[in-house]
């Protein structure tokens, strides 16, 4: 008996570790299975497919890792969506409008206030410049832009600047020959080498307007400069003549 007794429990520890094996390979399966779909999700993450998820009932640290890759896809998922609402803003013409960093952490965070940071350098130009022309279409004339940029934004900024400056001498030349014909300077004229392109044109517009007015003005004046003498004498001798006849009938 002793014997027999031995022998089943010999056997039942070789069942055990049958037993315990078969698990092993289970639990192995089940790794071999879950790392390929770890594979695959993360694979599509790299290369920009956010559709797969990691599926299926897992514990331990399996559960952990499919809730942290899964969790990862969720963020960025909702960080294409701020880019996506960023991109439909721009389009409709809604500058001022931004990613909300407060739905994010961490690198993800610094993303976002990243992409709200290029939008207020680009836009901030363009607003000033809006501005700007807004106020000359006006006849609204502003001042310089002093302030500094960098790259393109300087090329239109120093743009701008020369159109006020253009415009500012157009307005003073303008000025300069309103107030030569108060002082009946007719002579003055304003200098087209001091403009360039259209603005030449207006300039020069003006000048000949000035010379087919104050023309005509100069030659009548010069024709009565020249006739006033002659008249005065004629009226002299009418005078006189007059004198003569009423004499010569008294006598």
């Amino acid at each position: 008996m002793p014997e027999d007794k031995g022998k089943d429990v010999g056997q039942m520890s070789i069942e055990e570790l049958r037993n315990e094996l078969k698990e092993t390979r289970v639990e192995r399966d089940n790794y071999k299975v879950f790392a390929q779909k770890i594979h695959t999700v993360v694979g599509g993450i790299a290369e920009g497919n956010l559709t797969n998820r990691v599926e299926g009932d897992y514990t331990g640290e399996m559960l952990d890792i499919k809730n942290n890759v899964n969790a990862t896809i969720d963020v960025l998922k909702s960080l294409m969506g701020e880019v996506d609402l960023l991109g439909k803003a721009a389009v409709d013409g809604l500058l001022d409008t931004r990613a909300d960093a407060g739905k994010f952490n961490g690198d993800f965070a610094v993303i976002v206030n990243s992409m709200n940071g290029v939008l207020d350098a680009t836009i901030g130009p363009l607003n000033v410049a809006a501005e700007y022309v807004d106020r000359v279409s006006k006849g609204d004339i502003p001042e310089m832009i002093t302030d500094e940029y960098k790259g393109d934004f300087n090329e239109i900024k120093n743009n701008l600047n020369k159109l006020i400056e253009s415009i500012n001498l157009l307005v003073s030349d303008a000025n300069t020959l309103s107030q030569a014909g108060i002082d009946g300077k007719l002579d003055t004229r304003a200098d087209v080498s001091k403009h360039g392109g259209d603005f030449a044109q207006i300039v020069k517009g003006l000048n000949d307007t000035l010379d087919a007015v104050i023309g005509p003005l100069n030659v009548a004046a010069e024709y009565i400069d020249r006739v006033s003498p002659r008249a005065t004498s004629l009226r002299w001798l009418l005078m006189t003549t007059r004198v003569t006849s009423m004499r010569l009938r008294t006598t």
